[in-house]
């Protein structure tokens, strides 16, 4: 009886250990994979073409959410009030690949080969600050591979 008991705890407590993985590794994909508006941080869909980025009020994520019509910069995120600050930064922004200097154009692999490093240093502190649970820091690592993989990104 005291066997049953104690397998009893071990499967609940691998459900709740499993449980909060998951919960952290949406937190990671939600909270820092995803692309999200500085102004309005509503999620936005990977862009492609011009980095001086307009959240279009046409760009519906779902049908409550739309675009809140302000800009910001592809490369490093930074919120602009008018488009025609937002280009003029672009064309300079020190997150732009130095082949990309002088232009507002670039591509979806550029945007995550850029973003990839601002994402791993982000994704490594919410590991050190928020998971400080050894085991669960290395099961939490395992369980988002596939999702840094996706996006080019190694811990």
């Amino acid at each position: 009886e005291m066997q049953v008991l104690r397998n009893e705890v071990m499967v609940d407590n691998a459900s709740k250990l499993e449980a909060t993985i998951q919960r952290h590794r949406q937190r990671i994909i939600s909270e820092i994979l995803t692309l999200r508006c500085p102004h309005c941080n509503v999620a936005m869909s990977i862009l492609d073409g011009c980095f001086a980025i307009e959240h279009s009020s046409n760009d519906y994520i779902s049908d409550r959410q739309q675009g809140c019509s302000r800009h910001f910069c592809g490369w490093c995120l930074s919120p602009f009030q008018g488009d025609g600050a937002c280009h003029s930064h672009v064309t300079v922004c020190s997150e732009a690949p130095l082949c990309y200097r002088g232009t507002v154009y670039g591509t979806e692999v550029q945007f995550n080969q850029v973003q990839g490093c601002r994402r791993r240093a982000e994704i490594l502190k919410y590991l050190s600050e928020r998971v400080p649970d050894r085991d669960e820091n290395v099961q939490l690592r395992q369980a988002i591979v596939g999702d840094l993989c996706d996006l080019g990104i190694q811990l």
